[in-house]
């Protein structure tokens, strides 16, 4: 049974629970009181991104109810392979030495894997903050017996997510310090997206045109290349989630950053790629004719579309209201 724990005011009778565009405010539309997850969710989550590091193993350390949401999206992707998992038990939580269960389980695992894995991405979960589990001994231990495997401290701990990293935000970071230090190059990197992004995207064309050579974390065919990323002189992330593991990269590698937003507006979209051009001393881009040819494409779509409406999912783009803009003055019927 819930039960309020502190005392919040009803809504007028009739009245959604909702919160209108008009009413929301700047950056939190919602109050943080209690929220629910529902399990059937399909976004993108902790072991998608996790998968985006090649020849890399990921082993989860939780209860059954925990695991069923990570290995349902390990064998969605047809990655079991590359998925394992401790799965802790009452048992475990009362009478087991819980550093030693870590160490003793990661161990077996590399021995019946088939080949050892270049990477480990561990990710220990909420219940080892409550049992007071020392991980940094685990790791010093991890790193001590398995000298030849880099071993990134991931967590999947989504109880601290409102004041401290999100899971999502603390494994970018995790991943992110498994790049070497290596002397830099004209290199700039697509760090922490989802996807690779296009051969067309304008800020890499820009870059190529002006001598850069282009790379991308979601391209890497092999650790090797995910490892060159550390020669990188910029690193461009368009994910939000991936902040933390920039700043981390400008202050261990000396890599310059540069965020580009996933905005819809034609000129939001020239003026930032004519600050990246500033940030680099590079010639301004001549944005004319791509202008042109978004506008045809635009176009094209509608009468294809006609007034079928649409809608937009939180989960297309970290700017919704954006693209919602865009296709309301390009003549779309968005719900």
């Amino acid at each position: 049974m819930l039960k309020r724990i502190f005392p919040s005011p009803a809504p007028a009778p009739g009245r959604a629970i909702c919160v209108t565009i008009g009413e929301a405010s700047f950056p939190a539309p919602f109050p943080h009181r209690l929220e629910y997850s529902p399990p059937c969710r399909g976004t993108w989550n902790i072991v998608h991104t996790g998968m985006l590091v090649p020849e890399a193993h990921q082993i989860f350390i939780c209860a059954a109810g925990c695991l069923r949401g990570v290995a349902l999206t390990a064998a969605e992707m047809g990655l079991m392979g590359r998925f394992s998992s401790i799965e802790l038990r009452e048992s475990d939580l009362t009478g087991r030495d819980n550093e030693q269960l870590i160490l003793a389980g990661v161990a077996d695992i590399l021995a019946h894997l088939p080949e050892k894995p270049r990477a480990v991405l561990l990710f220990p979960a909420c219940v080892h903050h409550f049992l007071g589990c020392n991980l940094r001994y685990v790791y010093r231990e991890l790193h001590r017996r398995h000298p030849d495997i880099d071993f990134a401290e991931c967590f999947m701990d989504p109880i601290r997510q409102t004041r401290y990293l999100t899971p999502e935000e603390r494994l970018r970071r995790a991943i992110s310090r498994l790049l070497p230090e290596l002397p830099k190059k004209k290199q700039a990197s697509f760090f922490g997206g989802n996807l690779k992004a296009p051969i067309a995207h304008d800020a890499a064309r820009l870059l190529r045109e002006n001598g850069w050579t282009v790379c991308d974390m979601a391209d890497c065919a092999s650790y090797n290349n995910f490892q060159e990323l550390g020669a990188s002189s910029l690193q461009l992330y368009t994910n939000p989630f991936s902040l933390p593991a920039v700043r981390d990269l400008r202050e261990r590698l000396q890599q310059d950053c540069f965020y580009l937003p996933q905005v819809w507006d034609e000129d939001a979209i020239e003026q930032l790629l004519m600050q990246l051009a500033e940030h680099l001393g590079i010639k301004a881009p001549d944005c004319t004719e791509s202008r042109q040819k978004a506008e045809q494409a635009l176009s094209d779509a509608q009468d294809l579309i006609g007034q079928t409406p649409i809608a937009i999912d939180l989960t297309f783009t970290f700017r919704p209201l954006s693209l919602a803009r865009l296709l309301l003055r390009h003549g779309f019927h968005v719900t």
